[in-house]
């Protein structure tokens, strides 16, 4: 199903030639040939290796008996014949080391582009507020550049939609363009959302100020209810590695500055370091 997938195809050859080494690079679902041959002791041996108690996060979320509750994971999470999970080291990979374009074709009846870049981890909580509140100016939704001045503006619009995404990753971010598009601008296209990348060296006060605003209220959003409470421990234990971060999330967007966006848009975003 993946192969009839335009943007799956995309990211897939993006993602794998943004890195040299680390394991981001594979298709996390696999390839059809280690599908087909994988044996059942395989994925037996494997999930005694990892999915171990001192590999696991519990989070519990809720009015409950803490007490009660504890003993029952005590008791309930008995992991038998478990073995001791390797501690593994990947070296981050924060800027793509080869940049290049790379083109597929397929019979279809529009264009896709995905530019990717490397960012620091998510643990560096400052770049990675910085980096959120830049993919809102650029691409985060109509009122955004990309949308107001490739779409809304253009005489002539060749885009059928452009938005931009910035994922967190413990070992690295992520952080993509992507647009679908009339393939005969393809070459035009390129080069209109490299000047709106090299844009991104000015930014707006009020910019600034309404992406801060969108960053409080998703926050705030992951606190409405039970599941996102859980979800958001679990993405700041893991991901981050450390709950704490999240208490300085607010503080941190309140002294968030136009300077110091622009300088993380010049270290990350820029033309020479995507593919």
């Amino acid at each position: 199903m993946r192969q009839d997938d335009n943007w799956s195809k995309v990211y897939e050859a993006l993602n794998d030639s943004m890195y040299e080494n680390h394991p981001y690079k594979r298709k996390v679902i696999g390839t059809p040939d280690i599908i087909s041959r994988i044996s059942r002791d395989e994925i037996m041996d494997y999930y005694k290796t990892f999915y171990t108690p001192q590999n696991v996060s519990t989070i519990v979320v809720g009015d409950f008996d803490e007490e009660k509750v504890l003993e029952k994971i005590i008791k309930e999470f008995q992991f038998k014949n478990t073995k001791e999970t390797p501690k593994t080291q990947n070296t981050m990979e924060t800027t793509i080391k080869n940049p290049k374009i790379i083109t597929q074709y397929g019979e279809v009846n529009s264009g896709y582009i995905m530019f990717g870049f490397l960012a620091d981890s998510a643990k560096n909580l400052k770049e990675t507020i910085a980096l959120d509140i830049i993919s809102t100016i650029l691409g985060g939704g109509k009122s955004s550049r990309l949308h107001t001045n490739l779409i809304e503006k253009a005489e002539k619009p060749h885009y059928f939609g452009v938005d931009t995404s910035h994922f967190q990753f413990k070992d690295g971010d992520n952080f993509f363009i992507e647009a679908n598009f009339d393939v005969e601008y393809k070459d035009q296209i390129i080069d209109e959302i490299k000047k709106e990348i090299i844009a991104l060296q000015q930014i707006e006060e009020h910019e600034l100020e309404k992406a801060k605003k969108q960053a409080k209220i998703e926050f705030a959003n992951n606190s409405e209810t039970v599941a996102k409470i859980g979800d958001n421990i679990g993405y700041y234990l893991t991901v981050v590695e450390d709950l704490n971060v999240a208490q300085n999330y607010e503080k941190t967007i309140e002294e968030m500055t136009t300077d110091y966006v622009v300088e993380v848009a010049k270290k990350y975003i820029t033309p020479e370091k995507c593919t």
